[in-house]
């Protein structure tokens, strides 16, 4: 059929309508009952928006959320959305519910354990510095003691010759066995070492 102008016409005027009514029924009963595919091509057509919308609020939700809705259900985002089913959607409720405490127990999980890791971090810190502290408080009054050589030697745990009895404990700590030998020698004993005195300073010492 063709209008005044000789233009062909798809539909007649009265079936046009007809046409729209029908659309129109769709959308109306579609929208009521919830049983209007939107999959099929005349459903993409009629729910665009709701698609749409569909597809962007699965694309804000929480990505463990997400995946672990989808394992659930084994259907991927756009899938669903195009089904106008959207994270809120009455049909996945169940599955929403259980995801969301689940990664929200997780959530709460992790930020326990970064809260631990960095009070354990904090604490070692702590530790270090209160070391470094003492092991800088040692070496002052080692030094101001015996002299910055002797104490070179203590802290780094070596006897050497010249020291006295004194600063060998200070360095290598208390023997396992002494052995007197007149009139003023002595031998002192570790597990690796052995040191010889002579009236009180060491004269050798056996590694």
């Amino acid at each position: 059929m063709t209008d005044k102008n000789g233009i062909y016409l798809e539909f007649p005027t009265p079936h046009r309508v007809h046409y729209i009514a029908i659309l129109c029924g769709l959308m109306i009963t579609g929208s009521a009952t919830g049983d209007m595919e939107c999959g099929g091509s005349l459903g993409k057509i009629i729910f665009k928006q709701q698609i749409e919308n569909a597809q962007s609020e699965w694309g804000k939700l929480d990505q463990d959320i997400k995946s672990c809705v989808l394992k659930k259900i084994n259907l991927t985002t756009d899938e669903l959305a195009g089904r106008c089913i959207g994270p809120d959607h009455s049909k996945i409720y169940q599955e929403m519910s259980l995801c969301r405490k689940t990664a929200e127990q997780a959530r709460k999980a992790r930020e326990a354990k970064a809260r631990q890791l960095a009070a354990d971090k904090k604490a070692q810190e702590e530790a270090h510095q209160k070391a470094v502290a003492s092991a800088e408080a040692r070496r002052r009054e080692l030094t101001e003691k015996y002299g910055e050589e002797t104490a070179k030697h203590i802290l780094s745990g070596n006897a050497v010759k010249g020291m006295t009895s004194e600063q060998v404990i200070e360095a290598v700590g208390t023997p396992l066995n002494k052995e007197s030998i007149p009139p003023n020698f002595e031998l002192w004993f570790y597990r690796d070492i052995k040191i010889a005195f002579s009236e009180g300073v060491v004269t050798h010492v056996d590694k």
